[in-house]
């Protein structure tokens, strides 16, 4: 299985709901209920 990278959202809310509509995503498209490797890089803003 290939592993994907994304960029966290501007708030641990936002990243976890766009993680949570990509593995719903991923169900879908391929009928798998494993999630799909990923690595999930979170960047702190600057003031």
């Amino acid at each position: 299985m290939k592993r994907i990278g994304i960029v966290g959202g501007l708030s641990a809310e936002s990243t976890a709901d766009f993680y949570h509509r990509l593995i719903r995503t991923y169900a879908k498209r391929f009928g798998d209920t494993q999630y799909p490797e990923m690595i999930i890089f979170s960047v702190t803003q600057a003031h």
